[in-house]
């Protein structure tokens, strides 16, 4: 949270999206002038790559940077492995938590 806080703590920071995801999160494009903040987030190893952030990520593990400095499996993976259910509460909680954050921004950045 730290770094996306960071990243888009500019009035100049503008995020667009209305579409919404199997967990109704709403997915949006967050820019700061010429940063792609979505980017920036993959790149740093704050996020995992969705979209087009493959390049992002590869490099963000070459570096070892945020979670790639260590093992990583994604959270599908583990569940996946642990027979978890991909709904699981946890999960739930954590999506919520996730989307109410990005609503909170797209609400505090001007269009």
């Amino acid at each position: 949270r730290e770094a996306l806080s960071k990243l888009a703590a500019s009035s100049m920071t503008e995020c667009r999206g209305d579409a919404r995801d199997r967990y109704r999160r709403v997915l949006v494009s967050c820019r700061r002038g010429d940063l792609d903040i979505n980017g920036e987030m993959v790149r740093q190893g704050m996020a995992v790559a969705s979209g087009g952030y493959g390049r992002e990520e590869a490099a963000a593990k070459g570096a070892g940077e945020g979670i790639w400095v260590g093992p990583f499996e994604r959270p599908k993976a583990y569940r996946a492995a642990k027979g978890a259910m991909d709904d699981d509460e946890g999960t739930t909680a954590l999506v919520d938590r996730v989307g109410e954050m990005f609503d909170r921004l797209k609400a505090a950045v001007s269009w």
